[in-house]
C-alpha cells in the first residue's frame, strides 16, 4: 500500500521540507509526498533536488482550481495562508491524481523517527484520523484555547465522509483562519473539536509515539521522567516507539545556534536534546547544505539570513546551543 502525504512550503522553510522528505525515505518503504510550493522559486528549488518520491505542485494551480481560496490570500500572513490552504490542497490532490484513496497532512516542521505502518494499521477502515494535543491536568484549560486535536498530522480517506469533512474544513478556514484568538477560534484547530460527533468514521489515535510535540515531551519529562532506548527498529521513549516528532517553534539561528522552541523558554533535559533535537539539527544542516549548492551565488551569511530570518526578532533563549 502506498502512503500519500501532503505539506505546503515557502522558500524560507525549504530545509525543513528536505529533512522531512529524507526521513520518509528512511522509514517508509512505499510513499508519495505531495509538496505544494507557495511560489515558483520554491518549486524550482525542489525540482533541482531530484526528489523521486515527490510530486511538486505550484500553489497557483490550486488557487485556479479554488478561486475562493485565492480571494482571501491578501488577507492572511504566509503562515495563516498555509493553514487556510490545507483543506483546499488536500481536496485538490484527492480529485486530481488517480488512485489516491487517502491523504495525510503533515505540518512542515515534522520528521519521522520510525516506520509509520502501525499508524495506517490503526487507521484501518475509518474515514478520518486525528491525533490529540494531549492537554491534561493543570494544562487542560489549553484545549479551550488551542483545540483538542493537533492538526499537524491528520488523515482523510477519499470517501464520502472524508470528503464531507474536508469540504466543511475548507469552508471554515477560508471564512476565518488567523493566528489570533477571536470568539473561541484560533487558527484551524478549533474547527476540528467536534469532528468525532459531526462526522462518521473518525478515529483518534492511541499511539503515544505519533505527532509528539515539545509540549508533550516537556509534560512527560515533568510528570514521569523520560527514558530513551535505541533499538534496531528505532528510538523508544519510555518503551514507546517514536514515529513522528513535531518540532513546532524550532528556529535555525545560524550554523551553531538553534532555538528549540521559540514559543516557550523551556529547559529540556540532555537526553531529549541528544536523542530528538540533535538528529533533527543534523538533518537540517544536511538539507541546508544541499540547498546552498543550488544557491552558490549567495554567501553563507546571506543564505542563512534569507532562509532562517537571522534577525533580532528571534533572540537566543536558554535552549540555544
Amino acid at each position: 500500500m502506498q502512503h500519500n502525504y501532503l505539506s505546503i512550503y515557502s522558500r524560507e522553510y525549504a530545509y525543513k521540507c528536505l529533512s522531512l522528505y529524507r526521513s520518509l525515505e528512511k522509514y517508509d518503504q512505499n510513499f508519495c509526498f505531495y509538496i505544494v510550493c507557495l511560489d515558483w522559486d520554491t518549486f524550482s528549488l525542489f525540482k533541482k533536488q531530484g526528489l523521486k518520491h515527490a510530486v511538486l505542485i505550484e500553489m497557483h494551480n490550486i488557487e485556479a482550481w479554488d478561486k475562493d481560496l485565492l480571494s482571501i490570500k491578501n488577507q492572511r500572513s504566509t503562515k495563516e495562508y498555509i493553514w487556510s490552504s490545507k483543506a483546499s490542497s488536500m481536496l485538490y490532490v484527492l480529485s486530481s491524481y488517480a488512485n489516491v484513496d487517502h491523504i495525510v497532512w503533515l505540518d512542515g516542521d515534522t520528521m519521522f523517527f520510525g516506520a509509520p505502518d502501525v499508524v495506517f494499521e490503526e487507521w484501518g477502515a475509518s474515514s478520518i484520523f486525528l491525533t490529540e494535543e494531549a492537554y491534561s491536568g493543570p494544562y487542560a484549560y489549553m484545549s479551550s484555547m488551542y483545540g483538542i486535536y493537533n492538526t499537524g498530522f491528520m488523515g482523510i480517506k477519499n470517501d464520502e465522509e472524508g470528503l464531507n469533512c474536508l469540504n466543511y474544513y475548507r469552508d471554515k478556514t477560508i471564512d476565518w483562519c488567523f493566528d489570533r484568538f477571536e470568539a473561541g477560534k484560533w487558527s484551524d484547530q478549533m474547527y476540528v473539536n467536534d469532528w468525532p460527533v459531526r462526522f462518521k468514521g473518525v478515529i483518534v489515535s492511541k499511539n503515544n509515539g505519533l505527532n509528539v510535540t515539545p509540549f508533550i515531551i516537556k509534560r512527560v519529562q515533568v510528570e514521569k521522567g523520560v527514558s530513551f532506548q535505541k533499538t534496531e527498529k528505532g528510538l523508544l521513549i519510555n518503551d514507546v516507539p517514536l514515529i513522528l516528532f513535531h518540532f513546532y517553534g524550532f528556529k535555525y539561528l545560524n550554523s551553531n545556534e538553534f532555538d528549540l522552541c521559540q514559543y516557550k523558554n523551556w529547559e529540556f533535559k540532555k537526553e531529549i536534546i541528544e536523542n530528538i533535537y540533535l538528529p533533527y539539527i543534523e538533518e537540517c544542516r544536511v538539507a541546508s547544505g544541499a540547498l546552498y549548492k543550488e544557491l552558490g551565488v549567495l554567501s553563507s551569511k546571506q543564505m542563512a539570513k534569507y532562509y532562517y530570518k537571522l534577525t533580532s526578532e528571534y533572540p537566543k533563549t536558554s535552549n540555544s546551543f
